[in-house]
């Protein structure tokens, strides 16, 4: 597990994937778990860390990270969609509904038909850029409802760490087309980048949980 031939590089990457424990960890100390965000936002690190647990499995070859990881993404963009479609209001909501149903068919079909173990079937790259556009669509109503106390929002918090992610990622796949995350194996310097914003993400997510207050009422979802 983690064998990337460097060990400063090693230890960061085993860092990088129990760092999603940390948020999960802070809501139940809190004892914040039953609301929103902050249901969602343990789901989502979870889910995270049981990415990076089980696809640094040693056991699992290129084509099979490639499902385990094609499977955990379109969980992650489900709960990502489901929290901040909320913020979406009237006609655009009704369409971006249309819209996902049509997309997710899509993908679905492609995949059965072609197969999910293709490194080359650009999952991410679909996913994170629809998961950018409806983000960007809700951020004026989650700042708008956050009036002058939006840093105390956990919603914004969550938003400002997976923009960073997804910018970043969708960067680096323009700046770089033979490195998409998608294709596999990662070399070291590709797993320490990815790793590096999954870092400063999870770390904004921990913000968010510290952000919130018992005595602001939020309507989250």
């Amino acid at each position: 597990m983690f064998k990337t031939g460097n060990n400063v590089i090693g230890y960061f990457l085993i860092v990088a994937t129990f760092l999603p424990l940390v948020p999960v960890t802070l809501v139940l100390v809190r004892r914040i778990f039953g609301k929103e965000p902050q249901n969602s936002l343990m789901l989502i690190c979870l889910l995270g860390f049981l990415e990076g647990f089980i696809g640094a499995a040693p056991s699992l070859n290129a084509e099979n990270q490639s499902i385990v990881h094609g499977i955990f993404s379109l969980l992650l963009f489900g709960l990502f969609v489901r929290l901040f479609k909320t913020y979406l209001k009237g006609p655009l909501k009704y369409r971006l509904n249309i819209f996902l149903t049509a997309f997710l068919s899509s993908l679905i079909t492609y995949g059965l038909t072609k197969g999910w173990g293709l490194s080359y079937f650009p999952l991410d790259a679909l996913l994170n850029i629809v998961l950018t556009g409806i983000i960007f669509l809700s951020l004026p109503s989650i700042v708008k409802a956050g009036h002058w106390q939006v840093f105390r929002s956990p919603l914004f918090w969550i938003a400002l760490g997976t923009l960073f992610y997804l910018l970043l990622f969708l960067l680096l796949g323009w700046t770089v087309p033979c490195c998409w995350p998608m294709v596999l194996p990662l070399n070291p310097e590709k797993m320490l980048l990815l790793s590096m914003a999954d870092l400063i993400r999870y770390l904004l997510y921990i913000v968010a949980v510290l952000a919130y207050r018992e005595d602001k009422v939020e309507e989250e979802g």
